[in-house]
């Protein structure tokens, strides 16, 4: 039985040293080109409490996007692959918690608005920083009201609304805290908070398979200032009213190396147009398959699921 033991342990970590291998050379055209004046840039902006980073990835119009539905798996048809593989999560998981939203609804940190329109016909409110997203989330028509946000304040009257959702977007703020108090001045007394956000579990997979100085510079383009364990979000949301009645953790290690490999295949194979659909087509499947995992088998992921109730 021990050697039996040691034999699994063993493979176990011949598997996590292929894995970093092949993650290492996925970022190895990145760590080539990683100029340290590119990465004096991205400290700069990261460090600059005036900056506010863009939205993420932008549809170049407000175009339907097709999406395969797969019971309670969604998975959306975004230009991008890797995109679309990890926004399937979070799709999934809203999608499997709908019942409980009541109106009005106010998205915040919108977007182009894409997201939010896999989800709902309707909307009441939609806020973000970004102007330019916020154009193209209005040719959508699903927003009764598109606001931008400035200097952290949401202007809506207090006690307004009664759910209120965000997809990986706390993460991003300059001012976390102030965030949390605007969102508690407008919920309702009962109301729903639900949102997603990257962990402090996030870095540490990507320290495992990519090294900490490609951990560093990933979150520092990406603009992940707020990445913090469970218990301190529970902290910062007991501070603004909120008691969490719900935190599910999705996205294990290998999701984040899949997401990855799907980004660096996409780039690379970019040039042959048929690659995108076949590469679509052969992995649909396995997406769906590992969606589900990640949403349902999940212990500690690099990201979680929170609903939480406004208190008072």
């Amino acid at each position: 039985m021990k050697i039996l033991i040691k034999i699994m342990i063993k493979k176990s970590q011949a598997k996590d040293f292929i894995l970093s291998l092949i993650g290492r050379l996925i970022f190895l055209p990145k760590i080539i080109f990683l100029f340290i004046s590119d990465l004096k840039k991205s400290i700069k902006l990261f460090n600059n409490e005036n900056h506010f980073d863009r939205t993420g990835i932008l549809v170049k119009d407000a175009r339907r996007i097709e999406f395969d539905q797969f019971y309670e798996i969604i998975l959306p048809h975004y230009d991008n692959l890797a995109h679309s593989y990890w926004r399937a999560q979070e799709l999934s998981l809203f999608l499997k918690n709908l019942n409980i939203f009541q109106r009005p609804i106010l998205d915040f940190g919108c977007g182009d608005g894409t997201f939010a329109s896999f989800l709902f016909k309707k909307i009441e409110y939609g806020v973000d920083i970004d102007n330019e997203a916020l154009a193209i989330a209005s040719k959508y028509n699903i927003y009764k009201e598109l606001l931008s946000i400035n200097n952290s304040l949401i202007p809506i009257k207090s006690s307004t609304i009664s759910s209120v959702i965000s997809n990986s977007v706390l993460e991003h703020c300059t001012d976390l805290n102030k965030i949390l108090a605007e969102i508690s001045r407008i919920l309702k007394k009962n109301g729903h908070f639900i949102f997603t956000v990257p962990t402090a579990t996030f870095k540490a997979h990507m320290k495992k398979y990519f090294s900490n100085k490609i951990c560093t510079y990933v979150n520092q383009k990406w603009f992940h200032r707020n990445l913090y364990d469970e218990n301190k979000w529970e902290n910062l949301l007991n501070e603004h009213n909120f008691s969490i009645i719900s935190l599910k953790h999705y996205q294990p290690d290998w999701f984040t190396l899949y997401y990855w490999i799907y980004r660096f295949l996409e780039k690379s194979f970019s040039f042959y147009l048929p690659f995108k659909h076949i590469l679509w087509n052969r992995s649909k499947k396995r997406i769906i398959d590992q969606v589900r995992n990640s949403i349902e088998h999940t212990d500690v992921g690099g990201n979680i699921f929170v609903i939480a109730l406004k208190d008072s």
